[in-house]
């Protein structure tokens, strides 16, 4: 067996049984394997199906124009399609996009919110925050982390405490990996909020103002008002930049666009959906873990 004939063996492997998904020939047009890329042409590629199909070592789970294919006895699941984020097969795009090789469902743009007592005032009176003259809308932080998560709080009169995650850059997976991720930044959000509360309440005290309840909930009970769900596809896009927006329901909105990554040269084609769970944060991304309630 060839050099390139064990890496695609191994490239096949690892796509069923770590992504757990069939592959087609465009998983193998440029891929690595042992920090090593390989390229090949969609000819070559297709040969080397045929000769294991025939060999009975893969067999066919679906053709949609494309076939796709698993190691022979392992099931998996049918390769993300462009329907599962609602979008019609009428529409004039749909057969731009039916056969893209959609990457992990993930989150970004996340929107979420949850109550304070007193935070408003707390923090009303510091010049060192600053406020919306007509809302009154007080912006508490703006951090950074690792580079591509951007993070604002804010607090409003009503004491709601408002955090924006955005990760456009660097979306949030629904893996386990990604999950973790994910709430290791709302656990040091959670913990930066509760130091600025402590520290700003010392100061009230030292300056001979009582002392208020104030207490930063724990970030499980955060409330999740909007968030971007999608997929990126796995090859890079060459194309025209595009954005193509649209409604699918009340309060659904269904964007495809080509995203530009911070690198300047790769470029991606996006496919999500903008939801309001209005839910608990963990309990939204357990409801989206369900393969079920997959519906981008």
């Amino acid at each position: 067996m060839s050099e390139k004939d064990q890496a695609m063996i191994e490239h096949m492997s690892y796509i069923v049984h770590i992504e757990k998904r069939p592959f087609c020939f465009k998983d193998f047009l440029s891929f690595t394997v042992n920090d090593k890329l390989h390229t090949l042409t969609p000819g070559t590629i297709r040969n080397k199906f045929s000769e294991l199909h025939k060999k009975e070592e893969i067999e066919l789970v679906y053709n949609s124009g494309i076939a796709f294919y698993t190691l022979k006895g392992v099931p998996v699941g049918k390769q993300i399609t462009p329907n599962g984020i609602g979008i019609s097969s009428d529409h004039p795009f749909y057969r731009f996009i039916q056969d893209l090789i959609l990457d992990k469902y993930a989150i970004h743009n996340i929107h979420l919110k949850f109550k304070v007592n007193n935070i408003w005032s707390i923090f009303s009176n510091n010049s060192c925050f600053k406020m919306n003259v007509q809302s009154k809308d007080i912006r508490l932080a703006e951090w950074i982390f690792d580079n591509d998560i951007f993070v604002t709080v804010t607090v409003h009169k009503t004491n709601t405490v408002s955090i924006i995650v955005g990760c456009s850059l660097r979306p949030f997976p629904l893996d386990i990996s990604g999950i973790i991720g994910f709430t290791n930044i709302l656990s040091k959000i959670e913990d930066r909020i509760s130091r600025l509360i402590f520290d700003n309440l010392n100061h009230k005290m030292n300056n001979g103002i009582q002392k208020v309840d104030a207490q930063t909930p724990p970030y499980k009970n955060w409330i999740v008002f909007m968030w971007h769900f999608g997929a990126d596809s796995r090859v890079t896009y060459s194309g025209k930049a595009f954005s193509i927006k649209w409604g699918i329901a009340e309060n659904v909105i269904v964007q495809i666009y080509s995203k530009q990554f911070r690198n300047g040269k790769s470029r991606r084609i996006r496919l999500e959906r903008q939801e309001y769970p209005k839910k608990k944060i963990l309990e939204a991304i357990e409801e989206k873990l369900n393969p079920n309630n997959i519906n981008l």
